[in-house]
């Protein structure tokens, strides 16, 4: 067991180190990415979406810009393009889902430091009553009487942890790796936990409706797809694929009167989306596609185009977070 002394020697070490990387980080696209912006406490649904509070995005905010060229969709796409190696620290801002707080909370402070995202919208989502699975997951795991989980073939989670946040994501984790349908994993977990969300009692305004959506691209903001219904990609057929990216292209375009050109894949680690599913996206249309892998992208290698790494924003990380994070790649 290691004294006090050696951990503390440790620690100072590693400081050191995470230090030495943040002043020496690479010329690269740094693509940072968020989902709801607010109090996670306030939710009766999944406090994990909630990437910080208001006060702590307008804090990082100042940060990119001090420390990044913060740069538009359009200039990204400019960088993808080129054959040129990179020379400056670009800094991205993306979202995904859509919920109502990207429209109230997260665009007025973008633009209050005259920068812009790209929001990637489930078009299905948008202007409906809809919870969302993971939401209505979350929903239940909060609200059931029951002590334990046995779901599929994953090990017994116990309910009655302290910490709800990790419990709800300990599950979430296991419901994006089951590769069945999302319908039936859903349907097992309302029988397991013995809960049900009653939609039309519970439904709040979580989404943008499409006249906000309309204002957001006339604010300057980007208008990116996240399928139609947020369904894992490798988990559906080509055909199904297919459908979810090009009608969700197709209905956003329709609706608001500008080109879609990115795709961020739902959940969006390595086992949700396939270089099949990369290849459909450019056959549709698409210019990007963003995944949820942790990472920055040098952009050498023009397969990567559809394989963008981002960084999650999440817990209402501090700037120090996010400089151990974005500093911790090799």
């Amino acid at each position: 067991m290691l004294t006090k002394g050696e951990i503390k020697s440790a620690l100072l070490k590693y400081s050191g180190i995470a230090r030495y990387k943040w002043r020496n980080l690479p010329n690269a696209l740094y693509c940072f990415n968020y989902h709801r912006i607010g109090d996670a406490n306030s939710s009766e649904y999944d406090p994990n979406v909630f990437s910080c509070s208001a006060k702590q995005f307008d804090l990082q905010l100042t940060f990119y810009k001090e420390n990044f060229e913060v740069i538009t969709l359009t200039e990204a796409l400019a960088l993808i393009h080129t054959n040129k190696l990179l020379d400056k620290k670009y800094a991205l801002i993306t979202f995904d889902d859509g919920y109502i707080d990207n429209y109230t909370v997260a665009m007025p402070l973008l633009i209050k430091h005259g920068l812009t995202a790209v929001f990637h919208l489930p078009s299905d989502y948008v202007e409906s009553a809809i919870i969302p699975w993971w939401d209505e997951i979350a929903y239940m795991i909060r609200h059931t009487e029951k002590t334990e989980l046995k779901f599929g073939d994953y090990p017994v989670v116990s309910l009655i942890q302290f910490n709800m946040s990790k419990t709800i994501r300990l599950v979430m984790n296991n419901v994006k790796h089951d590769p069945r349908s999302m319908d039936l994993k859903v349907k097992e977990l309302s029988q397991k936990l013995a809960c049900r969300i009653n939609a039309e009692k519970e439904a709040p305004n979580l989404f943008v409706n499409w006249q906000q959506v309309q204002e957001m691209a006339n604010s300057g903001m980007y208008i990116g797809s996240h399928t139609r219904s947020h369904r894992i990609l490798s988990h559906l057929s080509l055909e199904e694929q297919t459908r979810e990216m090009k009608l969700s292209k197709e209905v956003i375009e329709n609706k608001i009167g500008v080109p879609v050109v990115s795709i961020a894949y739902p959940v969006g680690n390595n086992q949700s989306f396939t270089n099949t599913t990369c290849e459909l996206a450019k056959s549709l249309g698409y210019q990007c596609g963003f995944s949820f892998v942790s990472g920055r992208n040098s952009l050498k290698d023009k397969a990567d185009n559809f394989h963008l790494k981002r960084i999650g924003i999440d817990g209402n990380a501090s700037i120090d977070d996010i400089k151990k994070k974005v500093s911790s790649y090799t």
